[in-house]
C-alpha cells in the first residue's frame, strides 16, 4: 500500500473498488437493462478487532467486509423496474495493523510496483545499435532503431523490421523535411519502396497480406491514430508534447537517435523515477476488475434477458473472482512475519518485476539494478536484498507519500519559506540542498558554510550558494526506510554494513530478556525505536482509568464513565509456524492513563519501545583462534539473555 497508515490505504482501496464496479454499469440487453446505484463498502470491521482476526485465521476464512449496491432490473420496452434489490457484490479483504490482508487463513502482503510511464525512450543497446522504445498506454508498442553501420532507420513492429522513411512519407512527411533533419547522405540511404513498407506493416500488425495499397495506407493511419502517449514524458524525452504517435513524433524520435550516434545528445534514463509510476494494492485490484470486465459482463449478459430477478443475474462469484485471484499473482506474497519491523518493511517494499512489470529476472538490465540519482529522497538505496534482486527490490523512505501513482516527499521551499510536496520530476529540474548542509534556527535554514552541497538540475551533486536553491531536504531520516533509520550513526557506517544491519533486524526473533537499545537514533523529539514501538505495541485510545485487565483485553473508563475495551494480542498466530504475537499489560486496575500512552507490550517491545534484541557488554579480543572472522565467543550470562521465547 506504500503507506504507514493501513487505514489510509484501505480507505483508498474502498473508493477505487466502488468506482471501478460502478463504471461497469448499466449493462444493456435486448429485453432488460441492469442498473447499479449506491455502490459502497460496508466497513463493519474494526482494525483493532484482534479476536475476530484470530478466529478468521484459525478457521481458514477471509477477514473481509462486504461491497454492496442497489441493483435494478429494468424492462427496455416499458421502462418499468422488474426487480429491485440490495445485493452483496463481493467481500473485500480488510487491512490489518500488521499491514496484511487475511485471505483463506493466511496473511498476505502485496508489493508496490514501479511501472514505466507511457512515452518514447531512447537507448543504446549492448550491440551498439540505437533504438527508441514507444511504450504506449493505448495501442501496441514498438521500437524505432538506427544502425550506425548501414545508416538506416527501421520500425520494429512485432517481429518485423520495416523501413521507417517510407512510412514517414506515407504519413505526410516530405522527402525535403527528412533530408533537412537527417542530412542528404543518411536520407539517401533510407530511400526504399513505399508499397513494400506499407505491405510489410499491414502484415506485421494484422497477420494478413494485402495487395491493396489504399487499404494498407488507411490501416497505417488508423493504427497510429488509435495510440496513446503521455505528453509529460514526451516533453522530457522528445522536447515536445505528443498525445499519440504522429509523423512528427516518429521523426523526432529517429532524429534523436541520430544525434545520440553523433554524440550531440544523450540516451534517456528509463530507470529514473521521473519516468516511473508506482502501483499499489488499490491500483492492482481496480485494474484486475477492469481487465476481467469482459468476462464479468459476459456472465451477466448470459442471464440478463433470461432471468427476472437481479439475484439470479449476478451470481455470487461474478465480482469475487478478481479479488480472489489477485492474491494468487506474483505480486502477492505470504510474508514470514518474523517481527513487526519485517511487517512494516513489507508495506514499503517496491519492485519492478511481476505481473504488469518485467516478467522475468532475465529481462532486468544491469542499469536497472543500479542506484539512479533520481532515487535521492524517494527510494532508500541501502535497504535491498542480496542476489538477483539486489537493486530490484527496494524500500520507500519514511518521508515519501503516494498521491495517485506519483510519489512525493516534503521539502522546504526556499522562496516561499514553507514546506511543500515535491515529486521526482520537480526535484529533477530544481536545485535541492542536502539535509546536512543547513542548521535550523527558529524554523529558518542557516547554511553550514559559504558553499553548500546541492543536488542540481539533472540530479548532479554540485556546490553552490543557498540562494541558488529552490528546495532544502528537511531531515536525513526522510531519505531512508524504517529499518535503515533504526541504525545508529548510519552516516558513519559502510553502506554494505548498513545493508546487512537493516536485514538482520527484520530477522530478529522475540527474546525472553529483550531490551530497548541503549543507543537509539532520533526521529524529531522521539527515537525511531519509540516511534516504531507504537506500531508494534498497544497505546491507549482514550484518557481515563484502567478498570479491568484480562488476557486479550484491557478496559478503560473515560471521564464520562464510558468503558472502552481495547483488545491486545493473546498468543496470536502469525504466518511462520513458530511466530506469534503476545501482549503483556503495562498497567493495572486503578491506574490513570493518558491518550496515546503505552498500556501493553508485545513480545517485540519493552516499555513501549521496539525491542528486537538485548544489550550486551562486549569486548574485542583474540580467544585461542575461536573468534576468527565471523566466529564470536560469548559468556554464559550473555547466552542466557539471548534465549528466545
Amino acid at each position: 500500500m506504500a503507506r504507514l497508515s493501513p487505514e489510509e490505504g484501505f480507505n483508498l482501496l474502498k473508493e477505487r473498488v466502488a468506482q471501478t464496479v460502478d463504471g461497469l454499469f448499466p449493462v444493456v440487453g435486448k429485453r432488460h437493462t441492469l442498473e447499479l446505484k449506491n455502490v459502497a463498502v460496508k466497513d463493519n470491521l474494526d482494525i483493532d478487532d484482534i479476536e475476530s482476526q484470530k478466529q478468521a485465521k484459525s478457521a481458514g476464512r477471509t477477514w473481509a467486509v462486504p461491497v454492496e449496491a442497489t441493483v435494478a432490473l429494468r424492462d427496455n420496452e416499458t421502462g418499468k423496474v422488474v426487480d429491485h434489490q440490495k445485493l452483496r457484490l463481493m467481500n473485500l479483504p480488510k487491512a490489518t495493523k500488521r499491514y496484511s490482508h487475511i485471505v483463506d487463513g493466511q496473511e498476505y502482503q502485496i508489493d508496490n510496483q514501479w511501472r514505466l510511464k507511457s512515452g518514447v525512450y531512447a537507448r543504446v543497446r549492448g550491440d551498439g545499435e540505437l533504438e527508441s522504445q514507444f511504450n504506449l498506454e493505448k495501442g501496441r508498442g514498438f521500437h524505432v532503431g538506427f544502425d550506425p553501420q548501414s545508416r538506416q532507420f527501421t520500425m520494429r513492429y512485432g517481429t518485423s523490421n520495416i523501413p521507417l522513411a517510407p512510412l514517414l512519407e506515407e504519413m505526410g512527411v516530405g522527402k525535403e523535411e527528412i533530408e533537412a533533419r537527417w542530412g542528404k547522405e543518411i536520407s539517401g540511404a533510407n530511400q526504399q519502396n513505399s508499397d513494400q513498407a506499407l505491405a510489410k506493416f499491414y502484415k506485421a500488425s494484422t497477420g494478413n497480406k494485402t495487395q491493396d495499397m489504399a487499404v494498407a495506407r488507411q490501416h497505417l493511419t488508423e493504427t497510429m491514430d488509435n495510440t496513446g502517449l503521455r505528453p509529460d514524458t514526451t516533453r522530457l524525452t522528445l522536447g515536445k508534447e505528443y498525445k499519440k504517435v504522429t509523423a512528427p513524433a516518429l521523426l523526432d524520435a529517429a532524429t534523436k537517435l541520430l544525434h545520440i550516434s553523433q554524440g550531440s545528445a544523450e540516451p534517456d534514463s528509463r530507470d529514473s523515477l521521473v519516468f516511473k509510476d508506482l502501483h499499489s494494492t488499490e491500483d492492482f485490484l481496480s485494474e484486475r476488475i477492469q481487465n476481467q470486465s469482459r468476462d464479468i459482463l459476459r456472465r451477466i449478459q448470459n442471464n440478463l434477458d433470461r432471468k427476472k430477478t437481479v439475484r439470479d443475474i449476478i451470481g455470487p462469484d461474478v465480482f469475487q473472482r478478481p479479488v480472489r485471484t489477485m492474491y494468487r499473482t506474483t505480486l502477492a506474497n505470504i510474508p514470514e512475519q518474523t517481527n513487526p519491523l519485517e511487517m512494516l518493511s513489507g508495506q514499503m517494499k517496491t519492485t519492478i518485476t511481476g505481473e504488469g512489470g518485467i516478467k522475468s529476472a532475465h529481462g532486468i538490465t544491469d542499469e536497472a539494478k543500479l542506484v539512479d540519482p533520481s532515487h535521492l529522497g524517494f527510494l532508500d538505496p541501502i535497504h535491498t536484498p542480496e542476489g538477483q534482486t539486489t537493486g530490484v527490490t527496494l524500500r520507500l523512505p519514511i518521508g515519501v507519500k503516494k498521491r495517485g501513482n506519483t510519489i512525493t516527499t516534503r521539502m522546504f521551499n526556499v522562496k516561499s519559506g514553507k514546506m511543500e510536496d515535491v515529486s521526482p520530476e520537480k526535484a529533477l529540474g530544481s536545485n535541492v540542498v542536502l539535509p546536512d548542509q543547513v542548521r535550523w534556527k527558529g524554523g529558518k535554514p542557516v547554511p553550514v558554510g559559504r558553499k553548500v552541497r546541492i543536488s542540481s538540475a539533472g540530479n548532479d551533486i554540485t556546490e553552490g550558494s543557498l540562494k541558488d536553491a529552490q528546495y532544502i531536504m528537511r531531515d536525513p531520516m526522510q531519505m531512508l526506510s524504517p529499518s535503515s533509520n533504526l541504525i545508529p550513526f548510519i552516516a558513519a557506517d559502510h553502506p554494505n554494513r548498513s545493508t546487512m544491519a537493516g536485514r538482520h533486524m527484520e530477522q530478529a526473533i522475540p527474546l525472553k530478556e529483550r531490551e530497548a537499545p541503549l543507543v537509539q537514533s532520533l526521529a524529531g523529539k522521539q527515537t525511531f525505536d519509540s516511534m516504531l514501538g507504537s506500531f508494534a505495541g498497544h497505546s491507549s485510545k482514550v484518557a481515563g482509568e484502567v478498570v479491568k485487565v484480562e488476557p486479550g483485553r484491557i478496559v478503560i473508563k473515560d471521564a464520562a464513565g464510558k468503558r472502552h475495551v481495547q483488545q491486545i494480542y493473546n498468543n496470536f498466530p502469525l504466518n511462520a509456524d513458530k511466530a506469534f504475537l503476545h501482549s503483556d499489560s503495562l498497567v493495572k486496575p486503578g491506574d490513570k492513563v493518558k491518550r496515546g500512552q503505552a498500556i501493553a507490550d508485545t513480545n517485540f517491545t519493552k516499555g513501549g519501545d521496539l525491542a528486537l534484541g538485548t544489550n550486551l557488554r562486549v569486548g574485542y579480543m583474540p580467544y585461542k583462534g575461536y573468534n576468527f572472522e565471523d566466529g564470536v565467543v560469548i559468556s554464559e550470562s550473555a547466552a542466557q539473555k539471548l534465549y528466545p521465547l
